[in-house]
């Protein structure tokens, strides 16, 4: 399976672009993280992800990743209803509908969703199992 960093096309064409969700577009899950480089996830990060993801037998095409360092992501996910798909993975980021108190590793329900809260990907990539 090639990695994301290994399509350079990708790099290339999307540069910094904001991308808008389409209102009917739908993925099995979302998954949010911050990386201020933008665009590709460190290694161990991006192997970690994909790990996860494979766990649950999904794949990286397969889902949807936001950036919040990406201009404009955060303030697109004001409200539950705004999350492309029914389950949000959120690694080190707090979409702002979520209070402050909102515990990390318990699923948060919502009618339009489910909200996982959890370390940042940098901070469990260091973890040792």
């Amino acid at each position: 399976m090639k990695t994301i960093q290994d399509l350079p096309f990708l790099k290339e064409f999307l540069g910094d672009s904001v991308f808008v969700f389409k209102a009917d577009q739908r993925y099995p899950l979302a998954v949010a993280y911050q990386n201020e480089a933008a665009f590709p996830l460190p290694t161990q990060e991006e192997q970690l992800l994909e790990k996860i993801i494979e766990a649950i037998q999904l794949s990286l095409s397969s889902i949807k990743l936001m950036n919040y360092a990406a201009p404009g992501f955060a303030e697109m996910l004001a409200s539950p209803g705004d999350i492309p798909a029914p389950v949000l993975l959120a690694f080190g980021v707090r979409p702002s509908f979520l209070p402050e108190e909102a515990p990390l590793y318990q699923v948060l329900l919502y009618p339009e969703t489910q909200v996982l809260l959890a370390d940042s990907l940098s901070v469990l990539s260091q973890t040792p199992l």
